[in-house]
């Protein structure tokens, strides 16, 4: 498995509570995507109310393209709550 993939995955294990979101970057994208990692899921609004267009997903988690993120910064950014 990617080396960016598993770094993820680590610091996911690691963290206080699961995120409902985390910021990757284009790297950690790419290689989530290619291993089919990402699912895209309609969203709702305080998960009732349909809000009509799908948000990418890994696990439980929705993720957030942040091109600014690079292999640098490990790839993505976990909320402050959750460290």
């Amino acid at each position: 498995m990617n080396e960016l993939i598993k770094n993820f995955q680590n610091a996911l294990a690691a963290a206080k509570s699961e995120p409902k979101g985390v910021k990757v970057g284009p790297g950690l994208w790419i290689a989530l995507k290619a291993a089919e990692l990402i699912q895209l899921r309609g969203v709702a609004a305080w998960g009732v109310f349909d809000l009509g267009f799908e948000m990418p997903f890994y696990k439980d988690i929705c993720l957030i393209y942040d091109p600014e993120l690079d292999e640098t910064t490990a790839g993505f950014r976990l909320p402050p709550a959750v460290l």
